[in-house]
């Protein structure tokens, strides 16, 4: 997971699934465009706990 991802491809790669993102990129309206995917999972707690 060393690829910066857009919106689009983390979502289809990782559908239905909690994830943790290194340096997102967001634009004006401080939407995430992009980032590089570090940490995923279908539990909550595993990413966020």
């Amino acid at each position: 997971m060393d690829d910066v991802m857009t919106v689009t491809q983390i979502e289809v790669q990782f559908e239905s699934e909690w994830v943790l993102l290194e340096n997102p990129q967001n634009n004006e309206a401080l939407e995430v465009q992009s980032g590089r995917v570090i940490w995923h999972s279908k539990d909550r707690e595993e990413v966020w706990g």
